[in-house]
């Protein structure tokens, strides 16, 4: 892409494989974690918590990992570069600069730690801005610059002749379509229902939580108490037992201590 950028000629194919990449990298997995823990992905922000055990697993989190210090690195940067002109030591060498760092990224820790919706931050976050910058924002400048038959008659990258006819109707046809679908739908939907999940997590679990989307234990079974009235030959076979249960009471050989 940088290279793309100082050479307006490879944008679009540096675009298009950028974005096959994308989608390449994304749907295949969702759409077989979907399909296959199709309720358990809707309840469990974390795949992981989903996915049985195995090597591939290990290797995954190792590398998700990996991504993400590196992804830390890099996203952080603007801010810890805002944050040493804001204390006035932007120039000062590396190792005065670096300690003095250590304030933002503890910062942004204790938000992780007190906040660790990050499933739900991350799709409110793309419901909010991935539409409106990948979709509607691109096709309705794009149907605003060639509004008129001279911008039109003049443009450096012209569509497919196909898409030309009729003054360019299908390409206005194409891009209204865009607007309203994405608008409406991932940008409506998607943060009505990303604002709903975010809040109904952080009241079940809180700020700070202990335990965030943890499986809980299996419940502890407890006797049931006698009744008053119960008979001297009870046996606990006998009132243990469920009324379709697959053995015979009078066959089973556990008495009850209590005669």
């Amino acid at each position: 892409m940088a290279d793309a950028m100082r050479n307006q000629g490879a944008v679009q194919w540096a675009y298009f494989f950028g974005w096959l990449w994308t989608l390449t990298l994304i749907l295949p997995h969702s759409i077989a974690a979907n399909l296959a823990w199709p309720d358990q992905v809707y309840a469990q922000d974390n795949i992981y918590s989903v996915l049985p055990h195995s090597i591939w697993k290990i290797i995954s989190v190792w590398l998700m990992n990996i991504h993400q210090l590196v992804a830390f690195s890099l996203y952080v940067v603007p801010l810890l570069f805002m944050w040493e002109k804001l204390i006035r030591v932007h120039s000062k060498p590396w190792y005065i600069r670096l300690p003095l760092r250590l304030p933002v990224s503890l910062a942004l820790y204790l938000i992780g730690v007190a906040f660790p919706f990050y499933g739900t931050i991350n799709s409110l976050y793309k419901a909010l801005a991935e539409p409106l910058t990948a979709f509607v924002f691109p096709a309705a400048v794009y149907t605003w610059v060639y509004r008129s038959q001279s911008a039109r008659s003049g443009a450096v990258l012209k569509p497919w002749k196909f898409l030309r006819k009729a003054n360019w109707l299908l390409i206005w046809i194409l891009n209204i379509s865009i607007i309203i679908v994405w608008l409406f739908g991932q940008f409506g939907f998607g943060v009505y229902f990303s604002s709903q999940k975010l809040h109904n997590n952080i009241r079940s679990f809180g700020v700070f939580a202990q335990c965030y989307q943890c499986k809980s234990s299996a419940p502890k079974l407890h006797a049931p108490a006698l009744a008053p009235h119960a008979a001297r030959n009870f046996t606990a076979g006998a009132y243990l037992a469920p009324a379709h249960a697959p053995y015979s009471v009078e066959a089973s050989t556990f008495s009850s201590p209590f005669g």
